[in-house]
């Protein structure tokens, strides 16, 4: 095992490397005004067929409104992966001006180095990534204040929760995206449920296994320092999010660092990034494409700097055909589970395949699959649209949450 004092702190390298990937705000402008021109123009086409053919839109099931409506995310979401556009998570926040939300105060300390070991440990020491204190959002409670940790303690469960964006994007912030289950499912939670919103560091600056690190470190916190038993905890994760929750499940598995939390939450999880499953026919009504994504995954793996083989491991593709094939062979135990996906998602292969997998292996811990009817990917961020499909899911997750 690397020493503390082999384990270098490459984050102002990083940042200088991000800086410099990054480009000039005339070239932004230009690819921000083609991109719309572009979306303009399919629009003027599109929308004459979309009214008068159904069948012509994105997906057969969606109405013009969320045709037109998927459409424009869809064309946002590929110009902020192509710009490699990702937010400042280290901005000042005044908890004065969170509505939805308090600040946690002070933030999640680091996990010890010491509790790093394996795979991650040499993944952290390759790219200079180490453990550090994380901010995050507490949903469910007072808003526009501070919450002190001992607020915690008492409650009857906590929903540890992972913001989706890919790796690269997206915010714990209750105003930027990526943060909807948290804002949406807090509201139907009882007054004892709280959940706690982890900003972990995004990949364009720290790469994997960053987000991992911080999620951990806010599990260790909560299970160690304030007490409060697994069974209490609903590791929850969107997308991307979701992601970095099953690779935490397959540390503290691989590890036996500390008990798993007793329920885990995933919308609409990102868990195969080796291609080893097929693309559906709805695909093409899904806010993202494969294509969109080649940015998050080379950041999120370090532009190089992690082997190419690092996408085959379960902390990056945990529901590849080979990955799941181990898992159904693996002993010990797993949280109770309800996995919940959009069915015109793009990514149904890779869900369904988890979801039938887990079902077989630990019959008794997982629900059954949570399909939004006619919704894309991560329907959470675009509640309204969908309704009243998302709300019968926010009920069924918050019942979940409770149960």
């Amino acid at each position: 095992m690397a020493s503390s004092d082999s384990w270098p702190d490459l984050r102002h390298e990083r940042a200088r490397e991000a800086a410099a990937r990054r480009l000039p705000p005339w070239r932004v402008g230009l690819a921000t005004a083609a991109a719309y021109s572009q979306l303009a123009v399919h629009l003027a086409l599109a929308l004459p067929l979309w009214a008068l053919v159904p069948a012509t839109r994105p997906s057969a099931k969606y109405s013009l409104r969320q045709a037109l409506l998927v459409t424009v995310v869809r064309y946002i979401s590929a110009l902020t992966m192509r710009l490699r556009i990702a937010p400042a998570i280290d901005a000042p926040v005044a908890p004065a001006s969170l509505q939805r939300s308090a600040l946690l105060r002070p933030d999640v300390p680091p996990v010890a180095a010491e509790r790093v070991v394996g795979l991650v440990r040499q993944a952290a020491v390759r790219v200079g990534v180490r453990p550090q204190a994380v901010r995050a959002y507490v949903f469910g409670g007072a808003t526009g204040t501070t919450c002190a940790p001992d607020e915690l303690r008492s409650l009857r469960r906590i929903v540890l929760a992972l913001h989706g964006g890919a790796w690269v994007v997206g915010r714990a912030h209750e105003e930027r995206g990526g943060s909807a289950t948290a804002v949406t499912l807090a509201p139907l939670l009882s007054a004892d449920v709280r959940v706690l919103n982890v900003e972990y560091r995004l990949a364009e600056e720290n790469p994997f296994p960053a987000a991992l690190l911080d999620a951990l470190s806010a599990y260790v916190w909560l299970v160690e320092e304030l007490q409060i038993s697994p069974d209490r905890i609903v590791l929850s994760g969107d997308s991307g999010g979701a992601n970095v929750a099953l690779a935490l499940i397959h540390y503290l598995r691989e590890t036996e660092l500390l008990p798993l939390p007793g329920r885990l939450l995933l919308a609409s999880p990102a868990v195969d990034r080796t291609g080893s499953h097929s693309g559906p026919p709805g695909s093409r009504g899904d806010l993202l494409t494969p294509n969109d994504l080649a940015w998050a995954l080379e950041a999120y793996l370090g532009y190089g700097r992690h082997p190419a083989d690092l996408i085959q491991s379960p902390y990056v593709s945990p529901a590849s055909k080979r990955n799941l094939s181990e898992l159904e062979q693996a002993s010990g135990s797993w949280p109770r589970t309800l996995i919940c996906i959009g069915e015109t998602e793009g990514y149904q292969p890779a869900q369904r395949a988890l979801q039938e997998a887990l079902a077989r292996w630990q019959p008794q811990q997982v629900e059954p699959l949570l399909e939004v009817q006619g919704a894309p990917h991560c329907s959470c961020l675009i509640p309204t649209f969908f309704e009243p499909h998302t709300g019968t899911a926010r009920q069924a997750m918050a019942a979940f949450v409770e149960a």
